[in-house]
C-alpha cells in the first residue's frame, strides 16, 4: 500500500511539473508571438519605404530578431529590446500595438517622415530608456502616459509639430531624465518651476516653441546641466 501511494505521488508530481513546463513554454511563445505581431503591425503602418528595407527584410520566413533595426534579448525567449529605424526616409505612423513590446528599452525613428499623433500605448513601455523621434512630422500632444515611464532617460522629439504644455509632475515621474530636447515644435504655456527638480538633467532645449511667462529660477537647481537653450520663445526673462 505504501509503495503504491509513493508511486502515485511521484506520478502526480511528474504530471504537475510537465503542466508547469507546458504553461511556461506556452507563455513564452505567446510573448514572442505578441512581439512579432507588434512589429508586423508597425510594418503595415509604413506608407513609404523607398529602399524597400522593411518590405523585403521584415518577413515571417526569418526570426524577427534578425530583422533590420530589431535587437532582442535571448534568455529562454526572444523579446524585442531595441527598435532603431533611424535615417531610413520612412513615412507612416506609430500603431497602438507598439505598446505590446514590453521589453523595449530603446526606440529610435529619428530622421524620417513619420506623422500623425503619438499613441497613448507608448506609456505601456515600462522599461523604455531612450525615446527619439527627432526630425519627423508628428503633431498633437505628447500623451501624458509617456511622462509616467519612470525608466526614461532620454526624450528627443525635436523638429516635429507637437503641441501642448509640460506637466508639473514631469520630474517627479521621470527621476532618471538626463536629456529633454523639445526644440522646434509648438509647445506653449509656462515653463514649470518643478523642472528644477530634474536633478539628473544634463541637456534641456526648448528653443523655437511658444512658451510664455518667466524663466523659473528653479532651473538654477539643475547642477548637472551642461546645455540650456531657451531662445525662440515668448519668455519675459527670469522672475525675481
Amino acid at each position: 500500500m505504501e509503495k503504491a501511494a509513493t508511486t502515485f505521488f511521484s506520478l502526480a508530481l511528474v504530471l504537475m511539473l510537465m503542466h508547469c513546463f507546458v504553461a511556461l513554454a506556452g507563455g513564452a511563445a505567446n510573448y514572442t508571438s505578441s512581439d512579432e505581431s507588434a512589429l508586423l503591425a508597425f510594418k503595415t503602418h509604413i506608407t513609404y519605404d523607398p529602399n524597400h528595407i522593411l518590405a523585403t527584410n521584415w518577413s515571417t520566413n526569418t526570426s524577427f530578431c534578425n530583422w533590420v533595426g530589431v535587437s532582442c534579448r535571448h534568455r529562454g525567449q526572444n523579446r524585442v529590446t531595441s527598435l532603431d529605424l533611424s535615417h531610413m526616409d520612412l513615412k507612416g505612423s506609430i500603431p497602438p500595438q507598439i505598446g505590446n513590446l514590453s521589453f523595449l528599452t530603446y526606440f529610435n525613428i529619428s530622421y524620417n517622415h513619420f506623422n500623425g499623433h503619438l499613441p497613448a500605448e507608448l506609456g505601456q513601455l515600462r522599461q523604455l530608456k531612450v525615446f527619439d523621434l527627432y526630425i519627423n512630422d508628428f503633431s498633437g500632444e505628447i500623451p501624458s502616459s509617456i511622462f509616467n515611464v519612470s525608466a526614461i532617460q532620454w526624450i528627443d522629439v525635436g523638429n516635429n509639430s507637437l503641441s501642448g504644455s509640460l506637466p508639473d509632475y514631469l520630474c517627479s515621474h521621470l527621476p532618471k531624465l538626463t536629456v529633454l530636447w523639445l526644440h522646434f515644435n509648438e509647445f506653449s504655456g509656462d515653463i514649470p518651476s518643478h523642472l528644477g527638480e530634474c536633478r539628473e538633467l544634463q541637456k534641456l532645449s526648448l528653443y523655437g516653441n511658444k512658451f510664455t511667462g518667466f524663466i523659473p529660477r528653479e532651473i538654477g537647481n539643475l547642477t548637472q546641466l551642461k546645455r540650456l537653450v531657451l531662445g525662440g520663445n515668448n519668455l519675459q526673462g527670469m522672475k525675481v
